[in-house]
């Protein structure tokens, strides 16, 4: 539905009715002339914070945009968990400083990509099946491995004091959008990211865990930059197209 706002530049209605404002809104129809105006509007949240700081601001309008584009996640039964992880979204974003707000982004994109039926296997390799960094037969020893490889990278010794097992390299394949090993990865023609274990486990936390406990996986400089080249192609290919504000945005985002 479209409503038009009348008032001048110092109106009070105006002012509330501010961009990432959201709240309840008052309608007045009138079908005679084909016109909506709106009568009032209940602020119940504030995001004042998003035109103080860039990032903010880029962030929210890439959501927004994605969102839009997609029809809310290809509309249907996801238009509500859309517009919860939408809001949720918001909400982080505006009490995160802008190094939570980051990661914060990953993971609204990687749940949203999720949503949208698009999310690739983060265990195992999509054309052989072998799980990725482990030649484990089960996702529980696969866990496991992960958990001692983890421990091993940032300096804390597992329980048993053993070695992290050594772990083969993984790609992420920008023509078939999936994880592949590295085996798979010497026979496939296009464009591949090497990822670490590191940032393959950050995504799988993003939907297998609580949220507090994703937020506070590890997750350093460089496994950051790579899922965050990932997360911003596969928004562009649910899109299916080119988003605006990665392209006017990137050095920000």
């Amino acid at each position: 539905m479209k409503a038009c706002l009348y008032g001048g530049p110092k109106s009070k209605l105006k002012s509330l009715c501010a961009q990432w404002n959201a709240g309840n809104i008052w309608i007045y129809e009138t079908p005679e002339k084909n016109q909506n105006k709106i009568s009032d509007f209940e602020v119940k949240k504030y995001h004042g914070t998003f035109g103080e700081n860039l990032f903010k601001s880029y962030a929210a309008l890439l959501a927004a945009e994605l969102v839009i584009k997609t029809e809310c996640a290809g509309g249907g039964d996801n238009i509500p968990n859309c517009w919860t992880l939408l809001n949720g979204f918001f909400d982080g974003l505006e009490l995160s400083n802008e190094e939570q707000g980051k990661t914060g982004l990953i993971r609204f994109l990687w749940r949203f990509i999720h949503l949208s039926g698009l999310m690739p296997d983060t265990e195992e390799c999509e054309i052989c099946g072998r799980p990725l960094f482990s030649r484990s037969e089960t996702k529980e020893d696969l866990l496991k491995e992960k958990i001692r490889l983890l421990e091993e990278m940032f300096g804390t010794p597992s329980e048993n004091n053993e070695p992290a097992s050594p772990s083969a390299q993984a790609f992420y394949s920008y023509n078939n959008s999936s994880f592949i090993c590295e085996e798979c990865a010497r026979g496939i023609q296009g464009q591949k990211l090497q990822v670490s274990p590191i940032g393959i486990n950050y995504l799988s936390s993003i939907i297998n865990l609580p949220a507090s406990a994703s937020r506070n996986m590890p997750l350093d400089e460089e496994s950051y930059l790579q899922i965050k080249q990932i997360v911003f192609d596969m928004a562009e290919k649910a899109a299916n197209g080119s988003l605006n504000t990665l392209k006017s945005g990137i050095g920000i985002l």
